[in-house]
């Protein structure tokens, strides 16, 4: 299947977290990302079972996309 190339605006220390994170479990964090979007596709949903944010995240804001 041939790759797209996407441009996503990601919070800095997230995205330095997240890098960590994955890199801990063998991943990059363009892999990680490709397993959450198919796991979207397959589930239909987020594939995400509880959200818990943290204070330091908890004041993320998410714009609504009438799609």
């Amino acid at each position: 299947m041939p790759n797209a190339t996407y441009n996503v605006r990601i919070n800095k220390n997230i995205r330095e977290e997240a890098d960590v994170l994955y890199r801990s479990m063998g991943l990059t964090l363009s892999s990680a990302i490709n397993l959450f979007l198919t796991q979207s596709v397959i589930q239909g949903k987020l594939p995400i079972n509880e959200v818990i944010a943290e204070p330091s995240y908890a004041n993320f804001t998410t714009q609504d996309s009438k799609h």
